[in-house]
């Protein structure tokens, strides 16, 4: 299984509430983004949902 994390480089951001998205980590990315996914046919959403918590370490 592959993933892809796409980024909107031209987003912008005040600093006094938050950082460039370019600078931040990709914990940061994760925790105020979210996944774009085309699972294909096979795998229910909640299986592959469940892929994606158990790769990355997630509750």
């Amino acid at each position: 299984m592959t993933g892809t994390i796409l980024l909107d480089e031209e987003a912008k951001t005040d600093d006094a509430i938050g950082t460039y998205p370019d600078q931040k980590t990709i914990e940061q990315r994760l925790e105020s983004g979210f996944f774009l996914l085309d699972k294909g046919a096979g795998p229910t959403s909640h299986q592959v949902a469940a892929w994606v918590r158990d790769m990355l370490q997630l509750p």
